[in-house]
């Protein structure tokens, strides 16, 4: 893996236009995937977290019973 995810970047994975890769700055990728993914699940009361291990990148939705 060329330049993997690191537990620093997950503060910054879920925010607009960020990405990891400086090369992508080209203008063909938004970068807004999962700010969007963020924004949905706080709409239907969901929790959305990110964590890496290893070479694993794993995004959980998780239900919050709002009382």
């Amino acid at each position: 893996m060329k330049n993997p995810l690191s537990n620093q970047d997950l503060e910054l994975i879920f925010k607009r236009f960020w990405r990891k890769d400086p090369a992508r700055e080209s203008g063909t990728h938004g970068g807004i995937g999962l700010s969007l993914v963020k924004s949905y699940a706080d709409l239907m009361g969901l929790e959305v977290s990110a964590s890496v291990s290893g070479d694993m990148f794993r995004i959980l939705l998780s239900h919050i019973k709002i009382a």
